[in-house]
């Protein structure tokens, strides 16, 4: 395998640069799925590791030299995977389908699983808006001194976000530790929701 550089694909298409909290790396994507879907990895706590289009493997279709470099590369649970991000539609093809079972048995003789992921798997109501949104949260250190403040002040454990973020101020609490709290798992709460409507409890 080799790497592939992080540069934009095609003059025609968007393209996403982020750096990866848990992998303290920078990486390029091609599509917004591709970018939801590594918000999505950042936060999955049975991820260990992943990288983004990071490398190119060769192999041969028919009497052809072909290369393949695959979205991601993702130890989730202690098992390597590689995967291809693709909106569903496309995964209807049938010659799409021959590619994957080509894939499959590629990637599984090296010891990897291959799969394909699709908005199905990505998005679930709101939560990749949250998770885009808390994201850059997760480069700032967990906020464990105001939370234990917020602890020691307030009886209740359990609050809509927008009644909690105007409760803070009165207890010299910024309303951002809200989504940091969220972002460092110090607070619980179901992202799938529209933020200000979510409930947050500890």
């Amino acid at each position: 395998m080799e790497n592939r550089k992080l540069a934009k694909q095609s003059p025609y298409r968007n393209s996403y640069m982020s750096r990866a909290v848990k992998t303290n790396c920078a990486l390029a994507f091609e599509s917004a799925l591709e970018r939801d879907y590594f918000h999505l990895l950042e936060f999955d706590e049975r991820v260990s590791f992943f990288e983004a289009q990071h490398e190119t493997t060769h192999y041969q279709l028919g009497e052809k030299d072909a290369r393949y470099t695959p979205d991601f590369f993702v130890v989730q649970d202690g098992v390597a995977f590689v995967d291809e991000v693709k909106p569903f539609y496309k995964t209807l093809d049938p010659e799409f389908q021959r590619t994957v079972r080509r894939f499959t048995k590629l990637f599984l003789d090296k010891g990897f699983h291959y799969r394909v992921i699709t908005e199905k798997e990505i998005y679930s109501g709101e939560r990749h808006h949250n998770l885009r949104f808390l994201h850059p949260k997760l480069g700032d250190a967990p906020p464990h001194q105001e939370f234990e403040q917020l602890c020691q002040t307030l009886t209740e454990r359990q609050f809509v976000v927008s009644e909690l973020q105007e409760i803070l101020p009165q207890h010299g609490l910024s309303p951002c530790l809200v989504s940091r709290a969220v972002a460092h798992r110090l607070m619980q709460a179901d992202l799938t929701n529209h933020w200000p409507s979510i409930v947050a409890h500890w």
